[in-house]
């Protein structure tokens, strides 16, 4: 089950000790707590993690170049696999035939799109299909099909940002009111209680991150 860029029970694995990995007591709210903690760091990085095949990202076409949101690109393929352009709601989108015809150069890691030259008026619309993110085992023991094969092509989701994830999770985890005991005994704080949204990403994990964030106006 996807539990952020992790799945659940590897998140459970690191949260909770080995006498309590059989308790789903807490599964929905390690869950819940791992999709929030995966989305913060997607925010504060401005881009998209998980592997996706023919993802699909639209932009203004009056550009000469595009960081798409999700990389790195499939090195099984040049990444993007299809390109579209927008000038008028009547035509829509019309496919322009082999990308690689428009496209001056790709950056697979950086996820840069180099046209060279302006794709069209402020008014016109690009369309891109592509096959991008990092791959991470979202399946569980128990699944069938577990272990994922991973993708050809695709990149597996860098150490650093998993554990990063890891540790924002933990001290989330760690400060929060698990059992609703600290609200029922101190009514006080039942407007105190600490929100995800109230801090930010713990300095370390800021640092962890910021090789991966990209910079780029969408």
């Amino acid at each position: 089950m996807n539990a952020g860029l992790s799945n659940l029970a590897t998140l459970k694995s690191w949260l909770l000790p080995a006498s309590l990995l059989a308790v789903t007591d807490y599964d929905a709210r390690i869950t819940a707590l791992g999709l929030a903690v995966g989305g913060a760091i997607e925010k504060a990085c401005n881009r998209k993690f998980a592997w996706m095949t023919g993802d699909v990202f639209q932009c203004n076409a009056d550009r000469t170049s595009i960081v798409l949101p999700r990389f790195p690109f499939s090195t099984a393929n040049n990444g993007v696999t299809a390109l579209a352009i927008r000038t008028d709601m009547i035509a829509g989108f019309v496919d322009q035939g082999n990308p690689m015809n428009l496209i001056l150069d790709i950056g697979w890691e950086s996820g840069l799109v180099d046209f060279g030259v302006w794709q069209g008026p402020l008014h016109a619309r690009l369309q891109f299909t592509y096959d991008g993110g990092y791959f991470w085992e979202q399946l569980e023991p128990a699944d069938m099909g577990y272990p994922t094969t991973q993708p050809a092509g695709s990149t597996a989701l860098p150490t650093t940002l998993l554990g990063a994830f890891r540790l924002q999770v933990a001290e989330e985890w760690k400060r929060a009111d698990k059992t609703g005991l600290e609200i029922t005994r101190d009514p006080e704080k039942q407007h105190t209680v600490r929100g995800l949204d109230e801090d930010p990403l713990l300095p370390l994990v800021t640092r962890m991150i910021a090789p991966y964030v990209r910079y780029a106006m969408t």
